[in-house]
């Protein structure tokens, strides 16, 4: 019976860090991004949503998509949050291999035995900062934005 303990304790143990290896990296750029865009897109057609309401609606669907609307945009905060903390990490990750490159360099290597290894990891910062600076998303709101008469 003690062993079947000791087996049930082992797969607990061996989940939990599946799990903490899984849940506990931080999301690279191009996921939070995927995230956020999700987020937004979201928030976007839950305002389409409250837009829609109008003398015909209930009291009931017109606080629904308020709660909608207010849920998405909290989904939308805490996903920016996450993007920004992954594009700030991938950019000093970039600059830590490209400070680490700097410090390898031998003291009594000339600056020319070095351009190659220094433009390519240059290249790669500057690559991810472009990155960071460009990233947007594809916003799909389908008709419901544009058909209403404006009020």
């Amino acid at each position: 019976m003690k062993t079947v303990y000791w087996m049930i304790a082992v797969f607990a143990a061996a989940a939990a860090i599946l799990l903490l290896i899984a849940y506990g990296r931080p999301p690279s750029v191009s996921e939070a991004t995927a995230d956020f865009c999700t987020d937004v897109n979201t928030y976007a057609r839950a305002l389409v949503e409250l837009r829609a309401i109008d003398e015909n609606s209930t009291v009931e669907e017109l606080q629904a998509a308020t709660a909608n609307a207010s849920a998405s945009l909290e989904a939308v905060q805490a996903s920016a949050t996450e993007l920004s903390e992954a594009r700030l990490a991938a950019v000093e990750a970039s600059q830590q291999e490209l400070q680490s490159l700097v410090t390898s360099i031998p003291n009594d290597a000339t600056l020319s035995q070095a351009t190659a290894q220094l433009r390519l990891a240059t290249l790669n910062a500057l690559a991810d900062v472009v990155e960071v600076m460009t990233s947007t998303c594809q916003v799909d709101l389908g008709n419901g934005a544009t058909t209403f008469d404006q009020r």
